[in-house]
Parts: structure tokens; C-alpha cells; sequence
């Protein structure tokens, strides 16, 4: 009996062992990859960007510009007086000057240099014809084009109030020129420009220097009310008070500037 049963322990283990030994192994689990480092900046040779190479480097105001611009002024009020001798002194030495300034860093050939410097080319060569044929209204008048062009040519080099004063200075010779000959309509578009610069342009006037910033006011209402009337002797008059009081202004700035 005892034998019975060790040979049926046997079996039963023969027979375990064999069910064991059918089963399909089970396979191995795929590791998971490791994550890729993040990459340092070494990695990928990056250098940090120097801002600095690609902001355009300020280029001082050329001296040039402001003898052509104080030079195309007198010329302006010069030609008035018919005073041809001196007008042509002043021609030449904006020519002088404006070949001065082709041979600077300032004439960059930059597509925005490129376009005034040959505006500036073209209104020189006009002004010079109407002063070879003593033409008062033409030589004024391409005298102030001349001037048109001169804020753009300043706020090239460095941006500043002084190209809004000439704007300023352009806009209230224009209106004498209108007035002169009774374009009205003109006249009052040219002084609403007028008002719109000077609007942003007195919140930079320091109040040290209220006093003229007031008279500055005076006189543009006066201007205004003598346009709407179309009186030509008292727009004309006020528009030439303008531009002086326009200069006492300028001065000022310089002066607040100059304090900082």
C-alpha cells in the first residue's frame, strides 16, 4: 500500500513537470528608452546675439545741414528785399555744403538717405534757376521746398523737436506764399498741419519758458482769425510773427536741452 502510494506521488510529479515544460515562455519586457538629454547651448554652438550689430548706430546731425537750412531761410526773407547779391552768396554756399555732405558717412546710399539726398539735389538745382532769373515769388518758393526736405534729412541722422520747428518754419512760410496769392483754402490747410505739430510739440517746451509758449498761442489765433476774414496784410504779417516767435522758441529748447 505504501508503495502504491509513492508511485502515484511520482507520477503526479512526472506529470506536473511535462504541463510546466508545454507553456509558451513568456517574453521578456522591452525597457522603455532612456530620454534624450536637453541639449545646453554648447551642444549646438550658440552664441548669444549681439543686439547691438543690428541697431542702425546714430550718425551726429552734419553740419552741413544747418548751414542749408539757415542759408535756404535767408534766402527766403532775402529774395524779398530783392536782394540778389546776397541771395547768391547764400546759393553758394548751400551748393558748397550739399557736396560737402555727398562725400560723408551721412550719404550711406541707404534707400532713405538715397531719396533725400536727391530730393535735397533736385530742389537746389531748381532753387539756383529761379535765382539766375531773379524771380521773387519762384526763388521764395523753391527756397521753402528746399526747407520741406530738411526734417526728414535731420530725423535720418538723429531724430529730434529741431525737425519739428523747421517743419513749423515751412508750414508758416508756405501760408505767406498762399496768402500772397489769395489761396485761401491752402493757407488754411497749411495752418491746420501747422496746428497739429504744435499741439504735440509745446508738451516738450519746458514751463520755464511759458511766457513764449503763450505769445507763440496769440499769435497762431491771430493767424487763424485773419485767415477765416482772408485778410492778406494781417495773415501775412502774422505769419512772418510766427516764424520769429517760432525762432525764440527753438532757442529755448536748446537752452532746456543744454540744462539736462
Amino acid at each position: 500500500m505504501k508503495n502504491k502510494k509513492v508511485m502515484l506521488t511520482i507520477l503526479a510529479s512526472l506529470l506536473f513537470t511535462s504541463l510546466i515544460g508545454c507553456q509558451a515562455p513568456r517574453p521578456n519586457p522591452v525597457p522603455s528608452p532612456a530620454p534624450s538629454p536637453v541639449p545646453s547651448t554648447q551642444s549646438y554652438n550658440i552664441k548669444p546675439q549681439n543686439l547691438a550689430e543690428n541697431v542702425q548706430k546714430v550718425v551726429p546731425v552734419p553740419t552741413q545741414l544747418g548751414v542749408i537750412r539757415t542759408n535756404a531761410e535767408g534766402i527766403f526773407a532775402d529774395s524779398a528785399n530783392q536782394d540778389w547779391k546776397k541771395v547768391a552768396s547764400r546759393m553758394n554756399l548751400i551748393k558748397t555744403s550739399f557736396n560737402d555732405l555727398k562725400s560723408t558717412r551721412y550719404n550711406n546710399a541707404t534707400s532713405a538717405s538715397t531719396k533725400i539726398m536727391n530730393g535735397l539735389g533736385t530742389a537746389i538745382n531748381n532753387l539756383n534757376k529761379q535765382i539766375n532769373a531773379k524771380k521773387v515769388y519762384e526763388t521764395r518758393f523753391d527756397a521753402n521746398q528746399l526747407i520741406k526736405y530738411l526734417p526728414e534729412a535731420y530725423n535720418l541722422a538723429q531724430p529730434s523737436a529741431t525737425s519739428d520747428f523747421i517743419r513749423l518754419g515751412y508750414l508758416g512760410r508756405e501760408i505767406d506764399l498762399n496768402v500772397e496769392k489769395s489761396q485761401w483754402l491752402n493757407a488754411k490747410s497749411n495752418f491746420n498741419s501747422a496746428i497739429n505739430i504744435w499741439s504735440k510739440l509745446k508738451g516738450k517746451i519746458s514751463s520755464s519758458f511759458s511766457t513764449d509758449v503763450n505769445n507763440f498761442n496769440t499769435t497762431m489765433t491771430d493767424l487763424e482769425r485773419s485767415i477765416g476774414s482772408k485778410s492778406a496784410t494781417d495773415a501775412r504779417n502774422y505769419a512772418k510773427l510766427m516764424l520769429d516767435r517760432l525762432g525764440i522758441l527753438e532757442n529755448d529748447m536748446t537752452k532746456q536741452s543744454g540744462s539736462k
